[in-house]
Parts: C-alpha cells; structure tokens; sequence
C-alpha cells in the first residue's frame, strides 16, 4: 500500500524587532546583586554565612554539603572526574568559570570591593581555578571525559578573549570536535536531548568565537532541529498516552539560550540572522506560561508530569525549584528587549526576582531543604545566564555576555596577550596512555605505591611542572585547616602531622615516545616517582604527596595509607 504524507511548506519567517522605549526597574535586582557575593548570614540560617560566590570560592573550613572550590584543592578532593555522580555537583558544572568572570566584571555601588582592581583580580583567579583543571581535563583526554554533565564552552571561550590563552582553544575545540558527538547534529531527534544538543551547539558557537571558521555544515542542521524540539513541547498533550517527554523546563531553557546565542553572534558578525528563532522562542515562552507556570510559586514545575498540577495540593519541594529560574527567565527578558511583549516583562521578571525563594542552609536544628544554596552547582545555576537577564532588562542594544563584543582583550593588545598570574594548585592524578587503537588516554585518581618491606614508590602525574614530595608518618594525621590564599599554610600542616618527608622530585615532561597507540599523546602531563626508604616492615603509614609550582601554588592529594608487607 502506497503511503501519501501530507506536509505544509510555511512561508520564510519575517521578523522586525521593535524594543521598548524605556527600561522598567527590576524589583529583585537588589537581592540579586547581593546574594552573588554577601557575606552575612542568610535570615534565620543560626549564623551560617550566604552560599555567595565568596563562599563557594574561598569557604576554608566547613565541607557540607560540598566543598568550596579552594577547600576541595586544599584537602585533596580534586576535581578529576567530569561525569555524573559527587563530582555533578562541583563548580565546573553550569560554568562556573564563566560565572566568575562575569562576577569579575560587573561592579556596583555596595559591591564589596567596587571599582577596586584587587576585587575583579580575586574573583579572576577564582575562575581561573575553576577552569585550569576542566581545561587541562580535555587536553589531557583528548575529549575523552565528554558527556552531557559537562559541556560548558563559554568560561574558556570568554578567557581566551580576554587573556589569549591558546590553550582554551584547543580544549573548546576538543569539546566541540570530540568523536562521541563531533559527527552527529544532535543526541537525538527526541526532545528529551534538548539540553544535549544545546549544549553542542553551545560548543560550536564557541569555537565560532575563539575565532575559528564557521562549522556551516553542523550549525544550521542543529538550529533545525532545536526549534524542532520545541515544537514539539509545544505540541505536548498531557492527555494522550501515546505521547511521553522525558525532559524538564529549564532543559528548553538550554535550547532558547543556544538558540538565542546563535541569533546574537549572526547579528553581531553582519549576518541575516534566523528569523525563526525569536517568533519560535515567543511561541514557546507563552506555551511554558500556561502549561507549567505556577503563579503562586513564583516557579515552573520541575517536571511536566508532576502531580498533582494543583501546588496548593501538595506540600515539600515539588513546585519549589526557584533555583533553576534564571535557567529560563532570560529567554523571557530577550524577547521582551526586541519586542516590548508585556507578558514577557511580566513572566520574566517573577521568575527572575523569587529565584532565591528555595534557599537552604544549615543551622543548629540540621540541614534544610536543597535549594540555590546546596551547592556551587546551584549556585552557577542562578548565575549563569541571569547576567544576561540583567543587560537585556536594564540596557538598551545589549549584547549576550559570552559575545565577542563583551569580552574585549583586558590589556587592549592585539593579538591579545594579556596572561594572568598562574594561581592554580598543582593537582595531582594518574594519567594513562591509550590502551587500545582509536582509544583516548584517560585521568584517574592517585593510585597506591609499589611496596617492599622496607620501601614505597609512588607514581603520579600533575598538568604542569612542579617538584614533588611525599610526606608520610604512621600516626594518623589531623584535619588540616586551611588558611586565606596564598599562603594556605598546606606545608606547614603536612610537616606538623606526618613527621617525615621524601627528597624532592622534579616532575618530568611526558613525551608519549612510548605510547603505542598514542605516540602524539597529550601536550598538559608531567610525570612523577618519588621512592622513601627505611621503613618498618609489616606497618601502616599514612601519607600525601605535595606539590609545590614554580608559582608557589601547592597541592596535596587525600591521606592514604599502605602497609609494608
């Protein structure tokens, strides 16, 4: 039997964007700017500091629910896994690298540190520890650490504007070109894959701007199919068994910031930009207002399929994510910026002034609820693309953050070589060659030393040069606590508690002359063997190698133990 389809050709989208003669305030503008870097204690928290980009970054004593970025580096727990699981939680995921930049670059009066270049010079290097270990993660794997947990181009594509660091490049290029996803348009053609395939796009576009030829081939298929996949939320029928969507509202949020990205860089390059783009975005705003909006929460629901659709039905967190707002709220004030849409302003700007409704904290009665202050994850969640909300609602003409034009050279040379001090610890991890032909090498924790009954070799690697040595001792050390950078008084620590220390070690360049399926290997590895002698035989020791750089930065992976044979 023959099969007849049916197909209606629209006509070309026509577009003309007419903005809004004036700039309303924003109500939560003040909480916003206040909650990025407070630090007093949040109301009725028992004391507890905000969970502000000051905490997150320089937090030196408290490790629940999860690190500060410079109290992971300080007690070990290095950022050297990029999937799923305790490590979703760091500040790589949402960008955090570009988060703190943007936090570097906007200055307002009552800002701690306004208008003081030792305040955007802090909130630099907090981005910068950030994103040096995501980085050299990527060089150092090829790539191979990619999944959809940790696409986040636009912190190195900023940096490399800024700063000129080639080494941005290759690891966005890395990202964008990787084999699990280089060769594909999308993650699939479900709407469930509406983040991943944001998030390509985001690393396309980047590459775009570091600059590099436009990938003609892959960006237009994969606008295509974004708008697809909002069509096809908007064609949702909750009533229909036959229908199912596994994705969730700020997943669409990823899409509409791509997508707008994407119309942003054609129009800031002289290109005819996709008409389609702000009349499909518009279409999908209004069809999250009414179909997930929850007026009297301030929020959308969590999941489409969240019940019961009542919230004054149910109690706890279901219709309280406040936290993941601003994930959606800019589309909202993008649109209103070209058009003037007095719905926009309106979803927009609620959405936008109750995303810290869900704060958590920890107090003497225990931890409570999950919200923008759990993590540093949920922190970048609130902070990311909300930045941009701020411009389009407050300044006529602006431009998205992650644009060129936002992200000048900081020293006005050109080609720009404006570095900054390398402030980054020197972590350490294993790294493994390619096993297998086609295979990438790999990052995996430290592993345990080669043991005799009298002596230990410990083997590890680090991404820069540094001399290296192990402190060891069998008493079982006590919880070292750190003090302000720089001097983080690690050494000091580790001297006090293990009693002994290995002769230092210069770490060796790795020239993958011996890699059998990777001879070219990766360009970021210096190798370490550090062997003490005159132990016990038969006895437990405790023990952490230390690194220190040429920058003084130093690093010490997590007590271990062996135990001689």
């Amino acid at each position: 039997m023959p099969v007849t389809w049916t197909f209606t050709v629209l006509p070309t989208a026509s577009f003309i964007p007419t903005p809004p003669s004036r700039n309303p305030p924003i109500s939560g503008l003040a909480s916003w700017q206040s909650n990025m870097v407070n630090p007093l204690p949040y109301p009725g928290s028992g004391g507890t500091p905000y969970r502000s980009a000051e905490w997150w970054c320089t937090n030196n004593q408290q490790v629940y629910p999860w690190w500060s970025i410079d109290n992971a580096d300080f007690t070990g727990h290095f950022a050297t896994n990029y999937g799923w699981g305790s490590s979703f939680f760091r500040a790589f995921n949402y960008d955090g690298g570009r988060v703190y930049q943007q936090i570097a670059d906007y200055d307002y009066p009552g800002m701690p540190g306004y208008q003081d270049p030792a305040a955007r010079a802090h909130w630099n290097r907090c981005a910068q520890v950030v994103m040096d270990p995501y980085k050299n993660n990527f060089i150092a794997t090829q790539g191979y650490i990619m999944n959809e947990a940790n696409i986040h181009p636009f912190g190195m594509e900023i940096n490399y504007r800024r700063t000129g660091d080639a080494t941005n490049v290759q690891a966005v290029k890395y990202m964008a070109n990787n084999a699990i996803w280089g060769t594909y348009y999308s993650g699939s053609v479900f709407a469930s894959s509406a983040r991943l395939t944001a998030y390509l796009l985001d690393a396309a576009l980047a590459v775009e701007m570091t600059p590099q030829p436009r990938n003609k081939a892959f960006l237009p298929r994969t606008v295509d199919i974004i708008l697809g996949y909002l069509d096809q939320l908007r064609n949702l029928n909750f009533n229909d068994p036959n229908q199912q969507m596994s994705a969730l509202p700020f997943f669409f949020g990823a899409a509409m910031e791509a997508l707008i990205d994407y119309y942003e860089l054609d129009v800031a390059e002289g290109n005819i930009p996709d008409r389609r783009i702000p009349l499909d975005i518009k279409k999908t705003l209004d069809w999250l207002a009414a179909s997930a909006y929850i007026p009297s929460r301030h929020t959308l629901v969590y999941n489409f399929y969240d019940l019961p659709r009542d919230p004054n039905l149910v109690g706890g967190g279901l219709f309280e994510t406040t936290e993941l707002n601003n994930l959606v709220a800019p589309a909202y004030a993008w649109y209103w910026s070209l058009t003037g849409d007095a719905a926009s302003l309106t979803t927009g700007d609620d959405l936008f002034d109750h995303v810290f409704d869900s704060a958590s904290f920890y107090n003497p009665s225990g931890y409570l609820d999950d919200g923008w202050t759990w993590s540093v994850k949920e922190f970048n969640q609130v902070y990311k693309w909300s930045f941009d909300f701020v411009n389009w609602r407050t300044v006529p003409n602006a431009v998205s953050t992650v644009l060129p034009a936002s992200n000048p050279c900081e020293n006005q040379s050109s080609p720009c070589q404006a570095a900054w001090p390398d402030q980054t610890p020197p972590i350490q991890f294993t790294w493994k060659a390619a096993a297998a032909p086609n295979a990438k090498p790999t990052i995996n924790n430290v592993t345990a030393p080669t043991l005799t009954s009298t002596t230990a070799t410990f083997t590890f690697s680090s991404y820069k040069p540094a001399t290296a040595q192990v402190f060891y001792g069998t008493g079982a050390p006590a919880a070292c606590v750190m003090q302000p950078y720089p001097n983080t008084g690690l050494r000091s620590c580790l001297t006090r508690d293990y009693g002994h220390a290995s002769t230092a070690v210069a770490g060796v360049y790795d020239t993958h002359t011996t890699d059998e399926y990777d001879p070219i290997g990766s360009p970021n590895i210096y190798n370490y063997t550090v062997t003490i002698t005159g132990l016990s035989p038969r006895t437990k020791y405790h023990w952490r190698p230390l690194l220190t750089d040429a920058s003084g930065n130093t690093a010490a992976y997590v007590d271990q133990t062996f135990t001689t044979p």
